[in-house]
């Protein structure tokens, strides 16, 4: 993923000018829906990655809510919940708990700096 460039290439010199000159004759509006699309997509899978690897249940919503930017409504349908409140408690109360827990506010910290989308 490092020698990804501009969000969309990874390949040598000439396909990189091929892609350059490509996007200049389309004004930047495919750019833009191309870089919008895949850095969905590269976050979509960061925060699936972090689901995984969480065992606790409220981080998993947390996560999912606040760094993958799920709908509250989905969730609750996905997780049992009557509607989008219950999700919303959830990770509201998690974070009032953050605020007075230095262990838990230290962990929603570091899973906010592991969410690094690089478009450019």
């Amino acid at each position: 993923m490092e020698q990804l460039r501009g969000g969309l290439v990874l390949g040598g010199e000439a396909l990189w000018q091929k892609v350059q000159t490509l996007m200049s004759q389309q004004n930047g509006k495919e750019q833009i829906r191309w870089k919008q699309y895949h850095s969905q997509k590269a976050l979509e899978a960061q925060v699936r990655k972090m689901v995984a690897r969480q065992k606790d249940p409220k981080l998993k919503l947390w996560i999912r809510v606040r760094l993958g930017g799920e709908k509250l409504i989905d969730l609750a349908q996905e997780e049992g919940y009557r509607d989008g409140s219950g999700v919303y408690q959830v990770v509201t109360r998690l974070e009032k708990v953050a605020q007075v827990n230095r262990r838990l506010n230290g962990e929603l910290e570091k899973l906010r700096k592991n969410v690094s989308i690089v478009v450019d």
